[in-house]
């Protein structure tokens, strides 16, 4: 059986999450984007709480999607209950 690690913190300006070995880095803008959209907000209040434009929070999105290895935010929720679960994270 493989070691299962899980490592959230700051490294400048990246999230790193540290999963199976695997190493995701997401930016902080990134960390703020899937949190909301996680939550279900629809991306026009993501945009407008973080002062930025719809398709910057669909290529935020579309960054995340690639990096944690989901196709949507259905899975993106998934992904962090999962790790919730698994790690005890937040």
């Amino acid at each position: 059986m493989h070691a299962q690690t899980l490592h959230l913190g700051m490294s400048g300006n990246h999230a790193e999450i540290e999963e199976v070995g695997v190493s995701l880095q997401l930016t902080e803008r990134e960390r703020q984007v899937a949190l909301l959209a996680s939550q279900g907000i629809p991306n026009k209040v993501i945009a407008r709480e973080l002062g930025i434009t719809d398709g910057t929070v669909k290529a935020h999105l579309n960054s995340i999607f690639t990096k944690t290895g989901v196709s949507n935010r259905t899975g993106l929720v998934l992904r962090r209950e999962n790790l919730k679960k698994r790690f005890g994270a937040t």
